[in-house]
């Protein structure tokens, strides 16, 4: 499945769906996830799952993409991944994660 990023325009929430449905389907399994360079675009789609479905705080989420070399200069990236935990902590109910 190719879903076409770039990483200086915010990801569109239907790209995010699309990479939701592929990863989540259990025909797809394994999933292996990249980008060209393997850290930026990859981060942030894998950052929003952890954020989604593993519950996992922004920070959390975007640290772990800095430890595997997303970089620092995509701050869109960053603040894409901070809204979107807010907007799924909103959406859910739930208090702001700490």
């Amino acid at each position: 499945m190719h879903i076409p990023l770039d990483a200086w325009v915010p990801v569109s929430d239907q790209a995010i769906k699309t990479f939701f449905a592929v990863v989540n389907a259990p025909a797809n399994q394994p999933v292996f996830v990249h980008c060209q360079r393997g850290s930026d675009r990859t981060g942030v789609m894998i950052g929003f799952y952890r954020i989604a479905i593993q519950s996992w705080t922004a920070e959390r989420a975007y640290q772990e993409a800095r430890a595997l070399d997303m970089r620092w200069w995509y701050r869109g990236l960053k603040r894409q991944l901070y809204d979107f935990a807010e907007r799924s902590r909103l959406a859910s109910g739930l208090p702001m994660a700490k």
